[in-house]
């Protein structure tokens, strides 16, 4: 095969018949047949997206990142809400202005007797109501909406009877099943007296901390533990009051004659 004339295209590809000796001079040229390459497009062999195709791509993405964050804010606002803690009730745990986070499954029930429904093999028993994580316990603050129809906002306070106990308030001191509770958390000993009050079932006995200037459960009584919004886990705001909300466990001698339902 011959080499290529000077000047001949680099895409062209010749096919030579028969040859003669350059220096033969009956020599001639065979006519060439040739192949004009095309030129790829750019990025392959696959067409450049159109500027519609192009639009509809980005909405489809950005569609999908707002249902993803829609679906995360949802998932929050079920399992946690934020409670602005307002007065001076609880003080000193939380102060006027904080901002707490409240686990709203803290506290999570299942009633056997829908479970029973789907799955026979599943005893509801004589009580068919339990807590998934466990109930409120003695020490825990909570957040709930008042039993009174005095407030439409809800309060913070912190468990101190439990269903069954027997909850009184005399000599400066709070005492459960007849023994003074040993509280370092309160602003001072309470001035006031309340009778003993045996916390019926369904219900939790709550007292704030600042018990001087705190509405609870001296004056409204117990609170409907379905009243109950959930569990004061952190305090987030303002930045130098952030860290774990103070949940005590508070030791209180028998009889609890019922658990918390």
């Amino acid at each position: 095969m011959r080499r290529p004339r000077p000047g001949m295209s680099p895409q062209r590809v010749a096919i030579l018949g028969s040859m003669c000796p350059p220096e033969d001079p009956g020599y001639a040229e065979p006519p060439i047949d040739s192949v004009e390459a095309e030129p790829l497009p750019s990025g392959g062999n696959a067409a450049a997206p159109r500027p519609a195709q192009r639009a509809f791509a980005t909405l489809l993405e950005v569609a999908e990142v707002l249902l993803l964050m829609a679906v995360i804010f949802l998932s929050i606002r079920t399992a946690a809400q934020n409670f602005r803690v307002e007065g001076l009730s609880m003080e000193p745990s939380f102060y006027n202005g904080d901002y707490v986070l409240v686990d709203k499954v803290a506290y999570a029930r299942i009633d056997l007797r829908t479970v029973h429904r789907v799955l026979p093999f599943v005893s509801p028993g004589s009580d068919p109501t339990r807590y998934i994580f466990g109930g409120p316990q003695r020490g825990d603050v909570i957040v709930f909406h008042p039993p009174t129809a005095d407030s439409a906002k809800d309060y913070i306070k912190r468990v101190i009877g439990l269903p069954g106990d027997t909850v009184a308030v005399r000599n400066g001191a709070v005492y459960v099943n007849g023994v003074a509770l040993q509280e370092r958390y309160i602003r001072e000993r309470p001035l006031y007296t309340a009778p003993p009050t045996v916390v019926p079932p369904g219900t939790v006995y709550v007292l704030g901390d600042n018990r001087n200037e705190s509405q609870d459960s001296h004056d409204f009584g117990p609170v409907p533990l379905q009243n109950i919004v959930g569990r004061a886990e952190l305090v987030f705001l303002p930045f130098s009051h952030i860290g774990l909300a103070p949940n005590h466990h508070l030791a209180a001698p028998a009889p609890a004659t019922a658990a918390a339902r």
